[in-house]
């Protein structure tokens, strides 16, 4: 089994409980309803594919996990989802080492930020503090390592 298919084995196993009354409660679903379930396991899924591509990045890259790193990635995915600026453009560089590292953060950052304002606006999270729950999920974590959303943004404080 690869370690994208071992991590994704919590959200198949979630969506595989829709029709037992609260299956998914756990899983940040609001009531029972398929379409609710369903929208909980995708926003996992979105942090969970976003979580696994850092990972991947941090293999060739270790500066992934460097303080300056972490912060400019969280004050990304703050303004292009927790608390969206209109117009807002991700940065070209996030502290990366090399213009390939930066590359790949963006990218990695750029598919959460559209997939899970999405999502996001599909579940009508519209607060910051909604977002900011589904984000800092700890729940979701890399199946191998057992990394969080923390590992790479540190904790965010409530808006």
């Amino acid at each position: 089994m690869t370690k994208k298919s071992i991590s994704y084995v919590a959200v198949i196993v979630c969506a595989s409980l829709f029709s037992m009354p609260g299956g998914c409660e756990r899983a940040g679903t609001q009531g029972n309803s398929d379409s609710s379930v369903k929208e909980g396991v995708a926003m996992k899924a979105h942090l969970q594919g976003l979580l696994d591509d850092l990972a991947a990045i941090g293999e060739q890259h270790d500066e992934i996990y460097d303080t300056d790193v972490k912060e400019q990635m969280a004050e990304a995915v703050w303004d292009g989802f927790i608390a969206p600026k209109s117009g807002y453009v991700l940065p070209d560089e996030f502290g990366m080492f090399s213009a390939e590292g930066n590359s790949a953060v963006k990218a990695a950052l750029a598919k959460y930020i559209k997939s899970a304002n999405e999502t996001a606006a599909e579940r009508g999270l519209r607060t910051s503090k909604e977002r900011l729950d589904v984000f800092q999920d700890i729940e979701v974590a890399l199946s191998v390592d057992g990394q969080t959303y923390d590992e790479f943004f540190g904790h965010l404080d409530t808006p």
